[in-house]
């Protein structure tokens, strides 16, 4: 009897164990880059998201401006802002689309933006592309 309560206890806890991964993953922080499509802008960025029942996100992105090729953003250079995200995950396949509602961005450097990413297989990486004022010309490649 005792033997059949230990197969049982361990049939639950595997079958509970996807729904508990699917919760924490990706963990962050996602470190790594944006930039536009022509290469004139560059964004350090760091990602930090949480993931909850039904694979809604909440999060932010921290930002650093590297290089631009507008000039009234060129003193803005190394000025740093945070982009507050939602949006979803969905774990089956991979597919991270997120939205920015909010800036904390006190050198005006940053606007809100649209992004569709993709976390690889083995979460190791995000990447994918952004609205980038409509033209979804943006590029973000992450890591952990």
């Amino acid at each position: 009897m005792r033997a059949l309560f230990i197969c049982l206890a361990f049939v639950l806890g595997l079958s509970l164990a996807p729904h508990a991964s699917a919760q924490s993953f990706p963990p962050g922080p996602w470190r790594g880059v944006w930039t536009t499509l022509d290469g004139q802008h560059e964004f350090q960025a760091e990602l930090n998201f949480t993931t909850e029942m039904g694979g809604h996100v909440t999060g932010q992105i921290r930002w650093m401006l590297v290089r631009t090729s507008r000039r009234e953003l060129i003193p803005g250079i190394g000025a740093r802002g945070t982009e507050f995200i939602e949006g979803t995950f969905d774990q089956s396949t991979g597919a991270l689309n997120i939205r920015g509602v909010r800036l904390e961005d006190p050198h005006h450097i940053l606007g809100v933006d649209e992004y569709r990413l993709m976390a690889s297989p083995d979460g190791h990486y995000i990447a994918g592309i952004t609205g980038e004022n409509g033209t979804w010309q943006g590029r973000m490649e992450l890591v952990r």
